[in-house]
């Protein structure tokens, strides 16, 4: 990896930090504010999932289902529903509907797109207490990330 500052002038903005992929590919990492934003996105669209599952199981099971998901029970739900939203997604796509919009995806060492592991791995390292505070910084590769050997790069 490379981060091009100018030692001459410390307040010119860095250059883009890049890495070496496979087949004499250099890829770009994107900015922990595009990473924050794709983070933001794919809450409120997981909220909305969320939602949606709450009011369709009402419809079927009637007003006394919310006690359900009262609590524990609601709480590990809603961190099996956070799970499986990151699973699916970058299992199929790559990518998340917050990386869709802001075009960004998931390779992994070789600029590939990444195996069902590194996706699974990735999509349980975000449980990690303080993990999305981990994409913060120069380099913006988060412990999920690492973890899993994969990048989050611009979408060509």
């Amino acid at each position: 990896m490379n981060n091009n500052i100018n030692p001459e002038n410390p307040y010119q903005a860095p250059q883009a930090v890049t890495y070496q992929a496979s087949a004499n590919r250099e890829l770009v990492l994107v900015s922990g504010w595009r990473r924050f934003g794709t983070y933001l996105i794919d809450v409120v669209c997981n909220y909305v999932v969320m939602i949606i599952l709450v009011m369709a199981l009402v419809l079927v099971l009637g007003q006394s289902s919310i006690e359900l998901l009262d609590g524990l029970a609601g709480n590990l739900i809603g961190v099996v529903l956070m799970v499986i939203y990151y699973i699916g997604f970058e299992l199929v796509f790559a990518r998340t509907p917050g990386k869709f919009l802001l075009g960004t995806i998931v390779v992994d060492e070789k600029g590939n797109k990444p195996t069902p592991g590194q996706i699974i791995g990735r999509s349980f390292a975000r449980l990690i207490p303080f993990e999305p505070f981990s994409c913060i910084g120069d380099q913006s590769r988060g412990w999920h990330d690492s973890m899993s050997k994969t990048y989050v790069v611009r979408a060509s």
